[in-house]
């Protein structure tokens, strides 16, 4: 499904973040806190937009996905800037622990078969004291607001079938409205093991971005 709608994805994230989610994927890499000349992980990649934010703050970056033409997208986008793209699984990465000093996934978890099993994987590959981070869509904490975000959504996927591939986008709004509140995923990070953990609520509740560190020794 993925792989079928890359042409198009770029422009439906805009139209389903009112624009913003670009300006979400750079507070992401920001919030992954790498140094300059650090490595970090983009999981769940796409087309490359937080490996991309996260090389324009001096970093390298390797970029993960399992759909080829999503990575092709990726790819042509970051062509000149330091970023490895490969396709693997991101409930079981092909690196060794403690290879990065941060690991980011954009709105990914939605689509993940097992949300612990990609935190356990993205903490074993960051060094501790490294940042995992997760950029998501969540649910508007007032009954009013979640009204007129689910009429928005509505509206977009009535629109995409002639923008993309609807069945897609249909699946997307299922998953957007089923997706648990950002409380909830705060307390999936500790579950992992996760240190230091919080989020930031974007868009009135919108979205959310969650952080955590990687416990010290």
């Amino acid at each position: 499904m993925f792989s079928r709608i890359a042409a198009r994805y770029d422009l439906l994230n805009a139209l389903l973040s009112l624009g913003q989610h670009r300006r979400w994927k750079a507070l992401a890499a920001r919030a992954c806190r790498v140094p300059t000349g650090g490595l970090a992980l983009d999981v769940c990649c796409g087309t490359g937009d937080i490996a991309l934010a996260l090389v324009h703050l001096g970093a390298s970056a390797v970029a993960l996905d399992f759909s080829p033409p999503m990575l092709a997208v990726a790819r042509r986008k970051a062509r000149g800037h330091p970023v490895a793209f490969l396709q693997a699984d991101a409930l079981s990465l092909p690196f060794p622990d403690n290879t990065f000093d941060a690991a980011a996934v954009g709105f990914s978890l939605r689509n993940v078969a097992s949300i612990p099993r990609l935190l356990s994987e993205m903490a074993r590959v960051v060094r501790p004291g490294g940042w995992i981070v997760s950029l998501e869509t969540s649910q508007p904490p007032s009954r009013a607001l979640r009204a007129i975000y689910r009429a928005y959504l509505e509206l977009v996927s009535s629109l995409t079938p002639l923008l993309s591939e609807g069945a897609a986008y249909r699946y997307l709004l299922r998953t957007i409205l089923a997706f648990p509140p950002a409380g909830q995923i705060a307390q999936q990070f500790r579950a992992a093991g996760l240190a230091d953990v919080s989020f930031t609520p974007l868009l009135f509740g919108a979205a959310a971005l969650h952080t955590g560190r990687v416990p010290l020794p």
